[in-house]
C-alpha cells in the first residue's frame, strides 16, 4: 500500500515537470520545428554531396588510369588530367601532379649528360609543383613523396645542402632511403663527384666522320689501298723444304723449277710452228678444189655442145634423101 502510494507520487512529480517544460518551450516551438527541418535538409544535402563526390573521384581515377596507360615518355597526358578543372579538389589531382613531376625528374636524369639545357628546363618546371605539394598536400604520402622529389631536384642542380635538408624531412615509407642519401651527401667524395657532373658532358658523336662540317661536300679523292708484301714471304723453295720435312722419304728436286723455266720458251716455239703448218694445210686444199671444180664445170658444157652439133649434122642428110626418094617416085 505504501509502495503504490510512493509510485503515484513520483508519477505526479514527473508529469508536473514535463508540463512545466512544455509551457517553457511552447513559445519556441516554431523555431524548434524549423531547426529540425533544416537538420533533415542538411543531412540530405550531405548525402547527395557525398554521392556526387564519390562519382567525381571515380571518374577522376578512371582518367588517371587512362593517362598513365600511354607510350609517351613524358606522360604529358597525366599533366593535362591534373590541370583539368573538372577534377579540381580530388585526391587524384595531387597524385597526378606528383606522378608527372617524378617522370620529369627521371627523364632529366637520363638527359643530364647529353642535353644539359633540356635537363634544366625540366627541373625548372617541376620545382614549384614539388614545393606546393610538399607544404600543402592533403595526402600525407603525396607530401613526403614531393619532399623526396624536391630533394632529388636540388641534388641534380648541385644544391647539395638544400637537398640534404629535404631528405631529412621525408617521413613514411621513403624515410629510410632518404636518410641514407642524406648521409651520403655529407661525404666529400660525393660532393666532388656531384660538382664534376654538374659541368661534365659526354663527347658528341661526329656524324661527318672527320671529313668536315655537316652539309659540306665530302672529299672524293680517295686513293686505293696499296697491297703490302707479306712479311712471311713463302717461296717455292721453302714450300718444298716444308713438304720434304713432312714426307722425308720422297726425294726433293730443287732444280726442277729451273728446268721447267728453260724448257718453256722451246715449247712455245714448237707450238707456234705447228699452228702455222696447220693453217697452211687448211688453206691449200681449198684452192685446189676450187680449180678442179671450175674445170669440171667448164668441160661438160663444151662436150655437150659438140655432140649436139654432130647429131644435128648427121640427121639433116638423111632427111633430104628420104624427101628426094619420095619426090622421084611421084612421077610414076
Amino acid at each position: 500500500m505504501k509502495s503504490e502510494h510512493r509510485h503515484d507520487l513520483q508519477t505526479n512529480v514527473l508529469s508536473a515537470e514535463l508540463a512545466k517544460w512544455v509551457q517553457k518551450v511552447k513559445p519556441f516551438s516554431g523555431q524548434i520545428v524549423t531547426g529540425i527541418v533544416l537538420l533533415a535538409v542538411l543531412y540530405a544535402g550531405l548525402a547527395v554531396w557525398d554521392v556526387q563526390s564519390a562519382e567525381k573521384e571515380r571518374e577522376a581515377w578512371d582518367a588517371f588510369a587512362l593517362a598513365t596507360d600511354t607510350s609517351d615518355p613524358e606522360i604529358n597526358s597525366l599533366q593535362r588530367v591534373a590541370e583539368n578543372e573538372q577534377y579540381a579538389g580530388t585526391k587524384m589531382q595531387e597524385w597526378a601532379y606528383v606522378g608527372w613531376c617524378d617522370r620529369q625528374v627521371l627523364n632529366a636524369m637520363s638527359s643530364y649528360l647529353i642535353d644539359r639545357k633540356t635537363t634544366e628546363d625540366r627541373l625548372r618546371n617541376v620545382v614549384g609543383i614539388y614545393e606546393n605539394l610538399a607544404s600543402g598536400a592533403a595526402d600525407f604520402q603525396v607530401q613526403n613523396r614531393a619532399r623526396f622529389g624536391l630533394a632529388r631536384v636540388y641534388e641534380l642542380q648541385n644544391k647539395l645542402d638544400e637537398a640534404r635538408q629535404q631528405y631529412l624531412t621525408v617521413r613514411g615509407d621513403l624515410q629510410p632511403q632518404a636518410s641514407d642519401r642524406a648521409k651520403q651527401l655529407e661525404s666529400e667524395e660525393v660532393r666532388k663527384a656531384s660538382s664534376w657532373l654538374a659541368t661534365a658532358e659526354l663527347p658528341k658523336r661526329d656524324l661527318t666522320g672527320g671529313q668536315g662540317a655537316t652539309g659540306a661536300r665530302p672529299n672524293f679523292d680517295a686513293s686505293l689501298p696499296v697491297a703490302q708484301p707479306s712479311s712471311d714471304g713463302i717461296s717455292a723453295e721453302s714450300l718444298e723444304k716444308l713438304l720434304g720435312e713432312l714426307n722425308p722419304d720422297s726425294p726433293v728436286d730443287e732444280n726442277r723449277y729451273d728446268e721447267k723455266e728453260k724448257a718453256a720458251p722451246a715449247d712455245d716455239q714448237d707450238e707456234s710452228d705447228s699452228e702455222t703448218e696447220t693453217n697452211t694445210e687448211q688453206d691449200s686444199p681449198k684452192e685446189d678444189n676450187t680449180v678442179e671444180d671450175n674445170t669440171e664445170q667448164d668441160s661438160p658444157k663444151e662436150d655437150n655442145t659438140v655432140e649436139d652439133n654432130t647429131e644435128a649434122d648427121v640427121n639433116e642428110p638423111d632427111t633430104s634423101n628420104s624427101e628426094t626418094g619420095e619426090n622421084g617416085s611421084a612421077p610414076e
